[in-house]
């Protein structure tokens, strides 16, 4: 054998070894690798596994939830419909209290409304009875004529120019020079003193002795504001009301100045 045959058996006996070596080390590799998906591969298994039971008891779960909210709905509508029966029930004694309640109201009102009218008459025939004794005093005291030669309340005289007009005056007092005419309402308002104005002006066509004599008009409350006692004063009509303990002429001034 020679030299150079030596030398390539050599050289391929070195190859032959490094090839051994990387042909083990890959079957070393592959064995590792191999080993190590088998060992993924049966976590994967369990994982997979754990998922599954995980997903059958949230099923399970699920299941439960749902049917207990099924129960829990329909005990919902039992009680909707319990509470619609009894709202219906509830609306039906309203309504029959509601009814009862306006039949007892109107007959309240109707009550009350006579009731008031009746005290309102009161008041008023007290006031006109407080007021009339007064008119002597104010009389002497304000014109220096308490002399009458007559004297009414409460009297009710015929419109000579329209027979079937009648007008009751609350008090009249006449005497030699004067006559005194006096209207008295309870709670005195704006319209009430013109009404008494308007009536002034027809007062001969039913007192026609008032022609010939100085007309004393009053118009008497036991209290009158000051924008009545304007007006009162606006068409010269004296205001009579409280002042004190006593009843004056609230615009005795100011009335014999116009």
């Amino acid at each position: 054998m020679n030299a150079n045959v030596r030398e390539q058996i050599d050289v391929l006996e070195e190859r032959t070894g490094s090839l051994e070596k990387i042909l083990g080390q890959f079957i070393s590799s592959t064995n590792m690798l191999m080993i190590r998906r088998e060992a993924d591969t049966q976590q994967l298994k369990e994982e997979m596994k754990e998922f599954k039971s995980s997903m059958d008891r949230l099923m399970l779960r699920q299941e439960a939830d749902t049917q207990k909210l099924k129960e829990e709905m329909k005990e919902f509508k039992n009680e909707m419909k319990e509470f619609k029966n009894e709202m219906k029930e509830f609306k039906n004694d309203i309504r029959a209290d509601t009814e009862n309640f306006k039949k007892r109201t109107e007959a309240d009102h109707r009550k009350f409304r006579e009731e008031m009218g009746k005290l309102s008459i009161k008041m008023g025939t007290l006031v006109e009875d407080m007021v009339a004794p007064n008119i002597s005093g104010i009389a002497g005291d304000y014109f220096k004529d308490s002399d009458f030669s007559s004297f009414s309340v409460r009297t009710t005289r015929r419109n000579m120019r329209n027979p079937p007009e009648r007008r009751e005056f609350d008090v009249v007092a006449v005497s030699d020079s004067h006559f005194f005419i006096n209207e008295t309402k309870s709670k005195p308002r704006p319209e009430d003193v013109k009404d008494f104005a308007d009536v002034l002006k027809q007062l001969p066509d039913y007192f026609p002795e008032s022609r010939d004599k100085k007309l004393i008009p009053i118009f008497a409350s036991l209290y009158i504001p000051e924008n009545i006692c304007k007006h009162l004063t606006g068409y010269g009509i004296y205001a009579m009301g409280m002042r004190g303990d006593t009843m004056e002429l609230l615009n005795f001034k100011q009335v014999r100045e116009k």
